[in-house]
């Protein structure tokens, strides 16, 4: 990522970061194994081969985490990227998979000059704890959801969050 941001400076290119997030992987782990969270975290690598463009960076950062550096992609481009992401992982059967569906959370932050790929990271990072907070609120009961305006985050640019009503 540090080589890919210096290269959107020196060049003047865009550029993107995904993180992705197995979010119930040690509930997987749990109840059914670590060869089936194996399996989950293979199976999300594979999903996201086939989302990215070649040029893309993708790679296990650790534990659950993925990352996707997206060179020369702006992030409408990037954000489509995510949602072909989440479309493929909710439609994909597990054969030999973990019995559960696989819950995944997604970050994503745009590079902009003078900002480091460690600025870039944390963007990227506090978006994806962002898409976790929804995802956990969504599985409350109604009467335990916190109460807030229809507004998505759809990812960061320029440091500030860019939103849409839903």
């Amino acid at each position: 990522m540090e080589r890919e941001v210096a290269l959107a400076e020196r060049h003047n290119r865009k550029l993107s970061l995904m993180l992705i997030d197995l979010d119930n992987l040690k509930r997987i782990n749990d109840r059914q194994g670590h060869r089936a969270g194996d399996v989950a975290l293979r199976l999300i690598a594979q999903q996201l081969q086939r989302v990215v463009r070649t040029s893309d960076i993708c790679a296990r950062i650790g534990g659950d985490e993925f990352g996707v550096a997206m060179p020369e992609t702006e992030l409408e481009r990037a954000r489509e990227a995510v949602l072909g992401c989440r479309r493929r992982l909710a439609r994909r059967a597990w054969p030999r998979g973990p019995a559960e569906p696989v819950a995944v959370s997604i970050g994503l932050a745009s590079w902009r000059p003078g900002l480091d790929w460690q600025g870039v990271y944390e963007a990227a990072d506090s978006d994806l704890y962002e898409d976790k907070r929804r995802h956990k609120e969504a599985r409350l009961p109604a009467d335990q959801q916190r109460r807030s305006p229809s507004l998505r985050v759809l990812g960061r640019a320029s440091g500030r969050r860019r939103v849409a009503g839903n």
